[in-house]
C-alpha cells in the first residue's frame, strides 16, 4: 500500500508515525518530477536529504549532486568511495558570460562596463578558439580579459570611463575568486560530477555571489549535457546519467524577489528537467522566500515542522494536495516527522523519517560544554604559570 523497498525504483524514507511497523517508500522515477523539503531550522531537513541520497546512491547506484551551503554533507560515509566531495571551483573556459558578471558584481545599470567586458570577452574567446590565446595557471582567462581590455582602452575602442570601471571589477575578480576559477578543473563534466556517486559541492567557504555563480554553472551544464544525450539517444561510459540535484538554502539561491542566476536555471530545470532526466530537490526553512514559480513546479513535498502561518499558507498555495487538515498538523510535528505528498507516493501520510547514521549529527551546538572546556583549559594554564613562577623563585 505504501510502496515496497523490494519493488523496482522504490526506496524507503521511514515508517508511518502511528505504526512504526509499516514502512513508507517513495518512487524515484516520480521523484524526478521534483521535490521540495521544507521545515524550520532543526526540523530534520538535512537528515531527510541524507536518507534520500543514501538510498538513491547505495541501493539504486543513482547519481546525486548536493550544493551544500554549510558543509553539512562532506562527512557522509557511504563506503566504497561512493561520496565525491568537491571544492567550489569551475574551469573558466566553461564559464558563461553571465557567471562572470555575477562574480564581477556589475550592476544592471552599469551598461558601459558590461559592454566593455563583453567586447573583451568576445575577443578573448575568439583568440582561444583560433589557438592564438592559451590559458595556464599563470595566465588565466581573467588575465587575458584584463590584458585585452587594457588594449581596448588604450586604442579608444571602448568608453574610457566604462572601461576603467570594468577593469577594476575584473581585477577584483582575479584577486577575490582566483581559487574558484581554476583551469585545472576538468572540462569533461563526468570527471567532476562522477556518475553513480553522491557528489557534494562544499560551498561553506564562499560568498553568495560565488555560490550563485557555481550552482548556476553546474545546473546549466548538467541540463545542457542531458539534453544533448537525450536528443542523440546516447548512453554508456563517459556519459552523464540521469541525475538528481539538491539545492540547500533555496531561499538564498532561488529567492522570491531578487535576481539570481541559480533561480533562472533552477526554473529551467523545474520546467524541462523531467523530460531529460534531471530531478530537482530544493531545501529551505523559509518557504515564503522561495520563488513561487519554482516551488509550485515541485510535484512532491516533504514538509517537516513549520510554525509560521505565512509559510504554511504559502506552501498550501503551491501544493494542491496539502489539505487544511494536514496543514494544521505542521506546527505540532516533532523533529524528523513529516507530511509527505505528491506523485512519488501512493498515498499522502505523516512519516517518521529514518535516522541517517552515515551523517554526523547536526543540530544545536552545546555551548555549555564548550564554555566549560574553555574554563578548564584556562584554569590549567593558570596553574602551569603559577608552578613555573614557583620553580623560578
Amino acid at each position: 500500500m505504501f510502496g515496497s523497498n523490494e519493488s523496482r525504483g522504490w526506496i524507503e524514507l521511514g515508517s508511518l508515525i502511528n505504526n512504526e511497523e509499516v514502512r513508507y517508500s517513495i518512487n524515484v522515477n516520480r521523484l524526478m518530477r521534483h521535490l521540495a523539503i521544507l521545515a524550520v531550522t532543526g526540523g530534520g531537513k538535512s537528515n531527510t536529504v541524507c536518507v534520500l541520497a543514501r538510498e538513491i546512491v547505495q541501493r539504486l547506484r543513482g547519481t546525486v549532486v548536493i550544493f551544500d551551503m554549510h558543509g553539512e554533507y562532506s562527512n557522509i560515509e557511504l563506503g566504497g568511495q561512493l561520496v565525491n566531495v568537491l571544492r567550489p571551483a569551475m574551469n573558466p573556459v566553461n564559464m558563461a558570460f553571465e557567471e562572470l558578471m555575477e562574480l564581477a558584481k556589475v550592476p544592471e545599470s552599469a551598461v558601459r562596463q558590461e559592454r566593455a567586458i563583453r567586447q573583451a570577452w568576445a575577443l578573448v574567446h575568439e583568440g582561444y578558439s583560433e589557438g592564438r590565446i592559451k590559458f595556464t595557471a599563470d595566465h588565466t582567462l581573467v588575465d587575458a580579459l584584463i590584458d585585452t581590455l587594457e588594449k581596448l582602452i588604450e586604442k579608444g575602442a571602448v568608453d574610457e570611463e566604462g572601461g576603467r570601471g570594468a577593469l577594476n571589477r575584473l581585477m577584483d575578480v582575479k584577486e577575490k575568486y582566483a581559487d574558484i576559477l581554476d583551469h585545472g578543473v576538468p572540462l569533461d563534466l563526468t570527471k567532476v560530477v562522477v556518475p553513480g556517486r553522491l557528489n557534494v559541492f562544499d560551498l561553506s567557504g564562499v560568498d553568495e555571489e560565488a555560490a550563485d555563480a557555481i550552482v548556476s554553472h553546474y545546473l546549466r551544464r548538467i541540463l545542457s549535457e542531458r539534453k544533448k544525450l537525450k536528443r542523440r539517444e546516447e548512453s554508456g561510459a563517459g556519459r552523464l546519467p540521469p541525475i538528481i540535484v539538491v539545492i540547500e538554502e533555496a531561499h538564498i539561491l532561488i529567492p522570491a524577489r531578487d535576481h539570481k542566476l541559480t533561480k533562472y536555471w533552477a526554473s529551467r530545470v523545474a520546467r524541462e528537467g523531467r523530460k531529460f532526466g534531471v530531478g530537482l530537490v530544493i531545501v529551505s526553512q523559509r518557504p515564503r522566500n522561495v520563488d513561487p514559480d519554482v516551488l509550485s513546479q515541485t510535484n512532491n513535498k516533504i514538509i517537516l515542522r513549520i510554525v509560521e502561518p505565512q509559510d504554511i499558507r504559502y506552501v498550501q498555495e503551491a501544493s494542491e494536495e496539502l489539505s487544511e487538515d494536514l496543514a494544521a498538523l505542521l506546527p505540532s510535528l516533532n523533529p524528523g516527522e513529516a507530511v509527505v505528498i505528491g506523485s512519488m507516493v501512493k498515498l499522502p501520510a505523516i512519516v517518521k523519517v529514518d535516522i541517517c547514521k552515515e551523517k554526523s549529527r547536526g543540530g544545536d551546538i552545546d555551548v555549555i560544554s564548550e564554555w566549560e572546556a574553555l574554563a578548564k583549559g584556562e584554569a590549567r594554564r593558570a596553574e602551569e604559570v603559577e608552578r613555573s613562577l614557583e620553580e623560578l623563585l
